[in-house]
């Protein structure tokens, strides 16, 4: 697929406009325009999902917050906003800086090299200091933070049943006392981890919202 520069499309499809919330960073919203506008593929920026995040601060008090799962940093970008003094520590194995020119010399914008992300420094150049990130994985939270640190933790990492149980495991290391986890409907396994959390005590569920990309 070949997309060039004078093609991008920075306005919104009228059929759009009530799935992007105005609350949407406007460097994200330009983002999405060099994915022809295509909302797959992370949480979706619309007003639900800002007002969900929003929401913890009625159980919690939110300065510290922990993120598995960076990819294109929207999720980050949402609680930054809905918490304007809080920090982001978010974790991810992947190194998606910039490394590269994503136009050729004919003016071609290439879409392999601008997904899956490739906008880690787009999200440092947003935040500044309130957003670190760590390229490495999450199961070496521990060892890079205190118990007792963060206000909650936010787990989108990669869905598989063995990363959700290391994802669960450092928030009870870190005492953690409220952990958000992502994809609980749409994927089986996961709802089943949450499940049986649920049946062990160990998870009580105070809020939840379904969403569709």
């Amino acid at each position: 697929m070949k997309l060039y520069k004078e093609d991008l499309d920075f306005n919104l499809p009228s059929d759009m406009e009530n799935l992007v919330s105005d609350r949407l960073h406007p460097v994200y919203r330009n983002l999405l325009a060099f994915k022809n506008n295509e909302l797959w593929g992370w949480v979706p920026p619309n007003e639900e999902v800002f007002d969900f995040f929003e929401s913890i601060a009625e159980y919690t008090s939110v300065s510290r917050i922990l993120e598995f799962g960076y990819c294109l940093g929207y999720s980050s970008t949402y609680q930054l906003t809905v918490h304007p003094n809080a920090t982001l520590d978010t974790y991810d194995v992947v190194n998606h800086f910039f490394n590269q020119n994503i136009y050729d010399t004919n003016g071609t914008f290439n879409l392999k090299l601008a997904y899956p992300g490739q906008a880690m420094d787009l999200g440092l150049l947003v935040w500044g200091n309130r957003l670190k990130i760590h390229l490495e994985k999450s199961f070496n939270a521990h060892s890079n933070h205190k118990q007792g640190e963060f206000d909650y933790v936010f787990i989108d990492g990669d869905h598989s049943i063995e990363g959700l149980l290391l994802d669960i495991e450092q928030a009870k290391i870190l005492k953690i006392p409220f952990v958000v986890i992502d994809n609980v409907k749409q994927i089986k396994h996961i709802s089943e981890v949450v499940e049986h959390n649920k049946e062990q005590g160990i998870f009580k569920e105070i809020k939840r919202m379904d969403y569709s990309t």
